[in-house]
């Protein structure tokens, strides 16, 4: 597995998110490449080895994601984990301690409130 991970289901914003990433990385001096995820099943998977994540970006409006990221954050609790939201979502379903997301990126996703956030 990869130490970075990206999902989201609209292959746009993950596009978007891997660009900040790589953007990042490459300043930073890694030259490691995020694995983006597009399917919750693809997710799932990469998630089966979740202690070895250094970071998770990930979209909570996929019915089903709130359990597997309090799975993930019991596996992993000193992981990165950034929630990309929006409006339909309640904050109160994701900002629990059970989850306790690192930071939050707010739909519609912009470049270089990704990359401060970032």
């Amino acid at each position: 597995m990869k130490p970075y991970l990206l999902y989201s289901p609209s292959a746009k914003e993950l596009a978007a998110m891997s660009a900040v990433m790589n953007f990042l990385l490459k300043k930073r001096g890694t030259i490691q490449i995020p694995e983006s995820v597009q399917k919750l099943d693809r997710l799932k998977v990469c998630l089966e080895d979740a202690h070895q994540l250094q970071m998770l970006v990930c979209d909570v409006t996929t019915e089903g994601i709130i359990p597997l990221l309090e799975q993930v954050r019991q596996q992993n609790g000193g992981m990165k984990l950034m929630l990309v939201a929006d409006g339909p979502v309640p904050p109160v379903q994701y900002t629990r301690p059970s989850i306790l997301p690192t930071p939050l990126l707010w739909r519609p996703l912009q470049a270089d409130p990704a990359r401060d956030t970032l």
